[in-house]
């Protein structure tokens, strides 16, 4: 395969205590080329004001193997398939063979910004009600801040068009995507709210002493165990966004360990499909029964390790159910079906938060 030319890019070596390469580029974006790039692709005329600031330098903007084209076949699928609230591509170039000289995306500017200066407790938690209260609250935080946003810009938005002298109606399709985000937070916050109310009724406000935690890797997934040739597990990688959670996180299976039960060994005879569907069938089954076979062996040194640990697992799925409903909350995904479980729960009903949204993630 011909290797693409990355004009103008180029990996830079930290040096120091760094052991990485870093995506750097050889010549600075130039503002004015930017401008005129930007002036062209939103149809501005000489009058009409164009600002253009440069706001990030991380080197994950620079990254070489980072295709402006996945970016917007992605954003779109997503705004076609979804309610989740992305930004609208309004031009773009994946090549190099422009102003710039690097590619580029035009995006709309979207409500919202960082939660770093969020006033919530930020720890030590010495319970998990302590610690997911504070993580609703960024939820809520979040939410409430993208409503107040909205709101500023319509009321701008309908100043400009007054001394425009603009009809209101001129600009349907914008109107529809702001009432679709203004929605989507309202719901989220709504949620939010829903699950900050469950909370106290699944977790205790206070404990004495401290409740213990674990260092738990949350993506613990094939891709991130590393073997040699003879199998043997040489490391395990990606630990950039691991914390300590409470101890009731440790009964859940690690990534690389869910799947189907397969109790029954692959006969490896499918008289009906083809030699190439056939070794993909035995390769799944057999995959899947050697992951069943492991899922014991863990379940039996958990039970070595920690004695306690087959009698946490069955009052731990609840929690780890309402965990899963506040990260997917945060997301922004499967909000109908989180309600529907807390609804469920709240009614004395105990299902798992995966039964209502099973069918949607096989």
């Amino acid at each position: 395969m011909p290797h693409r030319q990355r004009n103008g890019l180029r990996w830079a070596d930290m040096g120091g205590c760094s052991f990485e390469l870093e995506p750097q580029w050889a010549g600075q974006p130039q503002l004015d080329d930017i401008t005129q790039v930007c002036r062209r692709a939103l149809d501005l005329s000489a009058e009409d004001g164009c600002s253009v600031t440069f706001h990030a330098d991380a080197p994950s903007a620079k990254t070489i193997w980072a295709s402006a084209r996945v970016a917007i076949t992605t954003l779109g699928w997503i705004r076609r398939m979804t309610h989740v609230p992305v930004p609208k591509v309004i031009a773009f170039d994946d090549s190099q063979d422009n102003d710039i000289g690097y590619e580029w995306i035009l995006m709309e500017l979207m409500p919202g910004g960082e939660h770093f200066d969020y006033d919530i407790a930020r720890g030590p938690f010495r319970t998990s009600h302590d610690w997911l209260s504070a993580c609703l609250e960024i939820i809520r935080q979040e939410q409430v801040e993208a409503l107040e946003e909205e709101e500023d810009e319509e009321d701008q938005e309908d100043q400009e068009d007054q001394e425009d002298g603009k009809d209101e109606n001129d600009e349907g399709g914008e109107e529809n995507e702001e009432d679709e985000v203004r929605e989507d937070a309202k719901y989220r916050l709504q949620v939010a709210n829903k699950l900050t109310k469950l909370l106290p009724k699944l977790f205790p406000l206070f404990q004495n002493p401290a409740e213990p935690t674990v260092l738990w890797h949350d993506n613990l997934s094939m891709s991130n165990i590393l073997v040699d040739d003879d199998g043997k597990i040489t490391a395990l990688i990606d630990w950039e966004c691991v914390s300590c959670k409470p101890l009731w996180v440790a009964t859940e299976m690690p990534e690389f360990l869910l799947g189907h039960v397969q109790e029954e060994e692959p006969n490896k005879d499918y008289p009906d499909e083809d030699d190439a569907k056939k070794t993909k069938l035995d390769r799944i089954e057999l995959f899947e029964f050697q992951q069943t076979q492991l899922r014991k062996v863990y379940v039996g040194k958990m039970k070595q390790l920690w004695p306690q640990w087959e009698t946490e697992v069955a009052p731990a799925a609840l929690k780890l159910d309402f965990l899963g409903a506040v990260d997917r909350c945060a997301g922004g995904w499967y909000l109908v079906e989180i309600e529907q479980w807390i609804d469920a729960v709240e009614g004395g009903a105990f299902p798992r938060l995966t039964d209502f949204f099973e069918d949607m993630e096989s």
